[in-house]
């Protein structure tokens, strides 16, 4: 039709004619250039190839290198002393993410450790305190707002010392008040009030008098001798409780008295002040009292011969 005949023409003007004999130079033109471009791959390349929108850097790029951080663990080493029972303690490391979040008071006494993966190390040797006490501390922090301070695990030492072995029966007494004198210590340096609370309150006793006070005539001379001058209140009650019971107090705490004077003399010299008065007096009105000749050698010195 005449509309089929004006459409080819306008085709024509716009792409050309493609008869058998366009099609066929297309056909060739087209073979000749794939096999030049194949002839030329063949070729030792002498540079960098042309990209496709322009020239190629021809800079040298940099290799892109992964840098593997190595996770640091954010724990905290403990270096700690010797206890209230005067037994030397190893360091106590902890590794808790939550640590320094539980306990800021962390953050001004932390240092840090050099070639270690820890986060940094606290210097609690002068605190006075076990690993058992420390760490149990440690562990009520991180336990958050839930953790029961009242709880009886708590207050159990788990261990026995040189001064509390010397107490015969009442070793036990001794541990547990030499446990929460480590744990109110602990709970001070890291700023538990909660847990300095409780332990002043079974080592004193409670208003209420619902629980029976730590600090009793067993545990009272190796109380006294952890907490001079450290403790105020604690040493104080000790004294006047010492003072109060007499010299019949001594008898049968030979060996406590002995561990005492070998590892804290100072306390020493200050039992035989309040003590001394009462030595056995020759003057038959005034009733002797029966001392052990070990005791009153601790007390007042080794007798001339």
């Amino acid at each position: 039709t005449q509309c089929d005949r004006r459409y080819h023409i306008r085709s024509q003007q716009m792409w050309g004619d493609f008869d058998s004999a366009s099609r066929k130079d297309l056909a060739t033109s087209a073979e000749s250039g794939w096999e030049a471009l194949l002839e030329a791959r063949k070729l030792p390349r002498q540079g960098p190839a042309a990209g496709l929108w322009g020239e190629v850097d021809e800079r040298p790029k940099r290799r892109r290198t992964e840098v593997v951080r190595p996770v640091r663990c954010r724990g905290i080493l403990f270096r700690l002393g010797v206890d209230a029972g005067g037994t030397r303690q190893q360091d106590l490391e902890v590794r808790n993410t939550q640590l320094t979040t539980r306990l800021p008071a962390l953050a001004s006494l932390i240092a840090p450790v050099e070639g270690s993966e820890l986060a940094g190390a606290v210097d609690f040797q002068a605190l006075g305190a076990s690993r058992i006490a420390l760490l149990a501390a440690v562990e009520f922090a991180l336990a958050g707002p839930g953790a029961n301070e009242r709880s009886e695990e708590l207050w159990i030492s788990k261990q026995q010392r040189a001064i509390s072995k010397a107490s015969k029966a009442s070793c036990e007494v001794v541990e547990r008040a030499l446990h929460a004198l480590e744990l109110l210590r602990c709970a001070n340096h890291l700023a538990i009030p909660r847990l300095q609370e409780e332990a002043e309150r079974r080592l004193l006793g409670s208003d209420d008098r619902q629980l029976q006070p730590l600090l009793c005539e067993a545990s009272a001379i190796p109380l006294l001798a952890t907490s001079f001058r450290r403790e105020k209140i604690i040493s104080q009650r000790c004294m006047q409780l010492l003072v109060n019971c007499g010299p019949e107090f001594l008898l049968g705490r030979e060996r406590q008295l002995g561990v005492i004077y070998a590892t804290q003399p100072l306390v020493g010299c200050v039992l035989s002040g309040i003590f001394k008065a009462s030595k056995p007096s020759s003057s038959p009105s005034i009733p002797a009292i029966p001392w052990n000749p070990v005791l009153e050698d601790l007390l007042l010195g080794p007798k001339s011969v």
